[in-house]
């Protein structure tokens, strides 16, 4: 959104607030800026925008200004510091008669869900920053077999891995059919929604394979969880 559509807006009182404007005086306070721009990320539709006026009062529209524009853009810069993960925004300073009114643009987000603050988690006796990855892990922990995974890799589960017409890692079928490779002795290293990541401990070698291939069961013979993982293109209700 330009700097002079949002001088229009406010010149013609289009700010009426709505599901994707909100306006507010210089004062706005810092935690209810992050919840109001974590809102927008994760609600505005992809192709459009969502503004946040400061320096408008938001009973009545009126033009108050902002006492320094470029300070109160550093002070909303160092508040979506806060939002994880990062939430990308663009700021304006839209000078009218009647004052300075700073306009920070939303767009749709393409990596929500955000939140208003980081995620943690524990390492040793320690509470950090949760990265990229183990946010993602945090995220899709309470979904179906990904929960399982997961909680597999938390307790370091020893589990089995059998290809069915399939060559484990490979992304191929197997030519000739009637193939099955097993792996007795996996651990899972990751898994992120999308794939899961298998450590061989013999061969001490990792390989990825998609979780829409990938079905748990239990081998009763060796006591443990079994992965079962068709051939790319072939549901695991047709394994040979």
């Amino acid at each position: 959104m330009t700097e002079e559509k949002l001088r229009q807006m406010l010149q013609k009182g289009f700010t009426h607030e709505s599901s994707f404007v909100e306006r507010k005086p210089g004062n706005f306070k810092d935690r209810e800026a992050r919840k109001t721009i974590v809102a927008f990320a994760n609600s505005t539709p992809e192709g459009q925008e969502s503004v946040l006026f400061i320096g408008v009062d938001d009973k009545t529209g009126k033009i108050l200004g902002v006492s320094d524009p470029d300070a109160t853009q550093r002070k909303y810069s160092q508040v979506l510091e806060e939002c994880y993960p990062p939430i990308h925004c663009q700021m304006h300073a839209v000078t009218l008669t009647e004052g300075t009114v700073v306009a920070i643009v939303v767009p749709a987000s393409p990596s929500k869900p955000h939140f208003s603050g980081s995620a943690y988690i524990r390492q040793g006796s320690r509470s950090i920053k949760a990265n990229e990855g183990q946010y993602r892990e945090l995220i899709v922990s309470q979904v179906g077999k990904v929960a399982v995974l997961l909680r597999y890799k938390r307790d370091h589960t020893l589990i089995a891995v059998r290809g069915v017409n399939y060559k484990l890692g490979s992304l191929k079928p197997f030519a000739g059919g009637g193939h099955v490779e097993e792996i007795p002795d996996c651990k899972v290293e990751a898994c992120d929604g999308i794939t899961v990541t298998l450590l061989g401990l013999s061969s001490r070698t990792s390989f990825s394979e998609s979780l829409e291939r990938v079905t748990i069961e239990f081998d009763p013979v060796r006591n443990r969880p079994l992965l079962l993982i068709t051939a790319p293109g072939r549901s695991s209700s047709n394994r040979d």
